[in-house]
């Protein structure tokens, strides 16, 4: 369910990157098996083991608020989805 605790973390969240951006790096496992990145953050923020970043990245997207990029993984190497914070929108 999106509601205003998730948007408001969500965007907490990335406004505190300093490239106002992460991985989404999604899964649906608890917090601590969850790569570093939004979903563990929102995870963490939460309280719950709740797979959510994909989901509220796409519907911020639809609002006009960030933008779906891809990103390196700094692990991997490899390319993933991240999530950027549009400007109009960071503090």
């Amino acid at each position: 369910m999106i509601n205003r605790e998730l948007i408001k973390a969500t965007m907490e969240i990335l406004n505190a990157e300093s490239n106002k951006s992460l991985p989404q790096n999604h899964r649906n496992v608890v917090w601590e098996n969850t790569p570093d990145g939004l979903d563990k953050r929102i995870k963490e923020s939460l309280n719950t083991d709740q797979r959510r970043a994909n989901i509220i990245s796409d519907v911020l997207e639809e609002a006009g608020i960030v933008e779906i990029i891809q990103v390196i993984n700094p692990k991997t190497g490899r390319t993933v989805k991240g999530t950027k914070l549009l400007q109009e929108w960071t503090w």
